[in-house]
């Protein structure tokens, strides 16, 4: 009875209404539609505002609902055994299963600005004759145009051979060559035998012989050596800068003439060190910046005197053993003693009290200088 009783009342009510509403003049008519559209307009509004505050609620109280839309960060938990540096498995995906480039570059003063050194994971660095230095670049997350690309030295055998390497040189002397046949095989990548276009001149004469890593993992490849290594990995640690630096200027003398004097000067916002070779900055040519570095590690050899073969008299250093070693890093040093058991085992550092030091995650630069040569800092 009520619901009947409710619309008789309600149906009377519209029917007078719309009555009414047609006795109005055509100007009531229009101010009363205008009326009407305006009140419903505002409902809207009222109704947008308020549903946004409802949805608003319920995301607070259920946080899962925000996190959908939210981008989920990546992690990086990939280690790059060379130096550390940790990738997404996105990432370390195009370098993990390549095998790591060992590239001979030179460091006459007519040589400079080099290619690619920024890009290598690690370069060591040590004499070759005539008080110059030349550089071994090990090359496995980044790729680059390097060079100048010399010749091969047989020392610089031992260290390449931790990381398994394929190794690029442009020739050297008939034993060093035999040699490097020997010992790295299908990786042996000598200029001598695979000429162009893998190695290339961007000019006339001896310091303008270059290649890339692009060119050479495809000879790889094709040899059937692109493939992962198993290295054994160093001890590494997060950024730790000192609050109190007491090695913001390193110098390394090489004992040789100053065009080679090498002068790494840290840089606290970054936490690394920015290399000078000769009075200037060292720049790498493919970047136009200066090389800095995470870790400088100064290994002392014991000096052999030249070695005498094929009538081409080359340095000799002892490589296996052990000898001292200083270690630059957050701004600060650790002494200690370097260990190598055999060639292709790693090399390994220990500081005073016998435990092994951790590096920082990043490029590394390996100084290897004949015992005695003056090493300074401050």
């Amino acid at each position: 009875m009520y619901s009947l009783g409710t619309s008789l009342v309600q149906n009377w009510f519209w029917v007078n209404w719309m009555r009414k509403f047609k006795e109005l003049s055509a100007v009531s008519k229009i101010l009363i539609l205008l009326l009407l559209i305006v009140l419903v307009g505002a409902w809207g509004v009222v109704g947008v505002v308020l549903g946004k505050k409802s949805v608003r609620a319920l995301e607070i109280k259920s946080p899962v609902a925000t996190l959908i839309n939210e981008k989920i960060p990546k992690i990086a938990d990939y280690p790059n055994p060379i130096n550390g540096v940790l990738y997404t498995k996105r990432d370390a995906a195009t370098w993990k299963d390549r095998v790591p480039l060992a590239i001979m570059v030179e460091n006459s003063v007519v040589a400079r600005p080099q290619s690619g050194l920024s890009k290598a994971d690690i370069v060591y660095e040590a004499l070759a004759e005539g008080g110059v230095t030349r550089f071994a670049a090990i090359f496995l997350s980044q790729g680059s145009q390097v060079g100048p690309v010399r010749s091969a030295r047989d020392y610089y055998y031992d260290w390449i051979s931790e990381y398994k390497a394929a190794y690029s040189h442009w020739g050297g002397n008939q034993y060093v060559r035999v040699l490097a046949s020997q010992l790295f095989g299908a990786k042996d990548l000598d200029q001598f035998v695979i000429g162009s276009p893998t190695y290339y001149r961007l000019c006339y004469g001896e310091h303008c012989g270059y290649t890339s890593t692009d060119n050479l993992w495809n000879v790889a490849t094709a040899r059937g050596v692109n493939k992962p290594v198993q290295i054994e990995s160093w001890r590494f640690k997060d950024d730790s800068p000192s609050k109190s630096p007491n090695a913001v200027e390193v110098t390394v003398s090489f004992q040789g003439d100053y065009g080679y004097v090498v002068v790494w000067r840290y840089d606290p916002a970054t936490n690394s060190y920015l290399r000078s070779n000769g009075g200037a900055a060292h720049i790498d040519k493919e970047t136009g910046q200066q090389i800095r570095v995470k870790t400088i590690v100064v290994c002392s050899l014991q000096n052999l005197g030249y070695k005498i073969v094929t009538g081409v008299a080359n340095r000799n250093f002892q490589t296996l053993g052990e000898n001292n070693v200083k270690i630059f890093q957050d701004g600060t040093l650790s002494e200690g003693v370097w260990k190598k058991a055999s060639r292709e085992s790693r090399t390994r550092f220990y500081d005073t009290s016998g435990k092994e030091i951790a590096l920082n995650q990043g490029q590394i630069w390996m100084e290897m200088i004949p015992a005695g040569s003056a090493v300074s800092y401050k």
